[in-house]
């Protein structure tokens, strides 16, 4: 059964599928807020160069059934993690909920980067269940995480 604070991903055609994570995410966290220089030309104007990073979230999901189970989905299936995973590495745009029940319609507009299927996908202890990251999720509106 997913916590009442478990994380959830929809995605497909109209978001009609929904990744229901098994559980608050390990280890996530964002990127750095911001990188970049100033520079000062021979008039004495400072010109500011930054790029953003805090709109990218990495985070871990441990846990994850091998099939759909009291709530929470499963890796294998016609709409499961690995059905989504293919789909958003596809660079299709999910909607990422943080904090569904504490801030319900609350939600990202996310892109996967960087994913690796072969290494970022790894049987839990026991074998019965997946850890699947660290996934990299950048919202496309540029709008920072702060939910975590």
């Amino acid at each position: 059964m997913a916590l009442p604070e478990s994380p959830q991903l929809t995605w497909g055609a109209a978001f009609a599928n929904t990744w229901v994570f098994p559980g608050p995410v390990d280890t996530p966290r964002t990127l750095s807020p911001s990188i970049g220089a100033d520079a000062e030309s021979r008039s004495g104007e400072t010109d500011r160069w930054e790029d953003r990073q805090d709109e990218m979230a990495v985070l871990t999901v441990r846990m994850v059934p091998l099939e759909d189970v009291a709530g929470v989905t499963g890796y294998n299936g016609a709409t499961g993690v690995k059905a989504a995973l293919l789909w958003l590495q596809q660079q299709n745009v999910g909607r990422l909920y943080p904090k569904p029940v504490a801030a319900p319609g609350t939600y990202h507009e996310v892109k996967l980067r960087g994913y690796d299927p072969e290494g970022d996908v790894i049987r839990e202890q026991g074998g019965a269940r997946y850890r699947v990251g660290p996934l990299r999720f950048r919202d496309v509106n540029g709008t920072a995480f702060t939910a975590w």
